[in-house]
């Protein structure tokens, strides 16, 4: 990156939930490229007009990785310094219960599009000598009514891994699994929260505890509890 040049950070789901308060953030430090399906007026409102977006369904991978490398071209855009790949959907349900819809439908948005978007993308990335951060969740080790959103989050643990090994002196990959979150996520998984909820964190305080992350050299890190405990403390020496 050129000294004085605003990093430019490529994010996906970054229009609801932990997402959007990443790009919130962001936007004071980076020039933005931002990938969802709402419409563009809807998006500004939420973010600010100096983004860059390009609109499209990630529920159709192929089609809409095609939709971000023509958008790209059109922006002229060959470099970016930073993926972060924030997009994510899931159902609450027991594993015999989940359609073959739904199944298809979260290996789709969680796994395939990523994973597509990144090779499509590697040039550009290698060209900034760039990042690529890939949000899991804590679920990746299993998590009970949540069988292929847990298989999603693997497989994407797993590909962070597998591109490590192999862009080792080409690209930096890193990946952080959040931890319980109150995000629109869960209302439209059909989980509903309890008095669990007080351990949640909120995806303003997630966000502000991924940036942190994404500021250091590990390849994969958690964000739990602890991060809770570490905001409540912050908020009562504010007090």
């Amino acid at each position: 990156m050129i000294k004085g040049k605003k990093s430019l950070t490529l994010i996906t789901g970054a229009t609801s939930g932990i997402g959007l308060e990443l790009a919130r953030r962001l936007i004071n430090t980076d020039d933005l490229v931002v990938i969802g399906r709402k419409e563009a007026h809807e998006v500004y409102a939420m973010l600010s007009d100096n983004i860059q977006y390009i609109q499209t369904d990630i529920a159709n991978p192929v089609q809409a990785v095609d939709v971000v490398i023509a958008g790209l071209e059109k922006l002229d855009i060959q470099a970016i310094d930073r993926v972060i790949h924030c997009a994510g959907v899931g159902v609450y349900t027991s594993p015999d219960q989940e359609t073959s819809e739904q199944i298809g439908h979260n290996v789709s948005v969680n796994l395939l599009f990523p994973v597509l978007l990144t090779k499509a993308l590697a040039s550009h990335v290698e060209t900034a000598k760039g990042k690529v951060v890939l949000i899991g969740s804590v679920a990746h080790k299993g998590s009970p009514n949540m069988a292929s959103y847990a298989a999603s989050k693997a497989g994407l643990a797993g590909f962070a891994r597998s591109l490590e090994a192999e862009w080792r002196d080409r690209i930096d990959v890193q990946v952080i699994h959040p931890g319980p979150t109150l995000t629109p996520m869960l209302e439209k998984a059909g989980y509903k929260v309890g008095k669990e909820g007080r351990f949640f964190l909120s995806p303003e305080a997630m966000a502000e505890e991924i940036i942190k992350v994404m500021a250091t050299n590990k390849k994969s890190a958690t964000i739990f509890i602890g991060a809770k405990i570490k905001s409540l403390f912050r908020r009562k020496q504010s007090a």
